[in-house]
């Protein structure tokens, strides 16, 4: 059995849902993580609101993950 057949695809966020964010320090380290809302899909772009921050701001589909 090979490991792409193991492994799943968690969904794509939708408007509405909880998400964890990650920002990047020089695109390898994390430098910053919260929870949040989406707000908007733009293709493969999500406008989250950061809970934390107050704030809103478009993150990257690779930088955004369903929280169950």
């Amino acid at each position: 059995m090979d490991m792409l057949s193991i492994s799943r695809e968690l969904p794509k966020p939708k408007r509405g849902d909880l998400v964890k964010w990650y920002s990047y320090y020089q695109d390898q380290i994390i430098s910053d993580a919260g929870y949040g809302i989406v707000l908007a899909v733009d293709v493969n772009y999500y406008k989250i609101y950061m809970f934390e921050d107050r704030l809103f701001r478009w993150f990257a589909g690779c930088d955004v993950e369903p929280v169950a």
